[in-house]
């Protein structure tokens, strides 16, 4: 192999290389492509396996929210809780909502599913 072809095998390398994720969330507002805009502002309900819990949410933001999620339906519950895609009455009154944070959180495995495009749960406050 040649030297001009070393160098046109490292000059292809460096053009795959992804660039390093910032410290910031990301905003896909102005990314986001019209059709896949569909679940925002969408109810859907998450239900516990262990204990039958329910909890109902809301999505605020345009992303990504988890299939499961730590059962926060009933207090000291270890369970898994289970998304019913959307499949529900969208008359529910929420509980929860998921949004974009401004700031990216400590937790690694949070950072990173939110700068994949996931969301963050919180309650709502009333």
């Amino acid at each position: 192999m040649g030297n001009k072809h070393r160098l046109q095998m490292q000059r292809r390398k460096e053009d795959i290389r992804q660039p390093k994720p910032s410290n910031r969330a990301p905003n896909y507002e102005y990314d986001k492509p019209e059709h896949e805009d569909t679940t925002r502002h969408k109810i859907n309900q998450y239900i516990c396996w262990t204990c039958g819990g329910a909890i109902t949410t809301i999505d605020r933001d345009y992303g990504v929210t988890p299939a499961m999620l730590a059962c926060r339906a009933t207090l000291g519950c270890k369970g898994n809780m289970h998304s019913q895609r959307y499949m529900v009455d969208q008359t529910l009154i929420p509980e929860y909502e998921w949004f974009r944070p401004h700031k990216l959180p400590r937790d690694p495995g949070m950072r990173q599913h939110i700068q994949m495009g996931g969301l963050d749960i919180r309650r709502i406050e009333s």
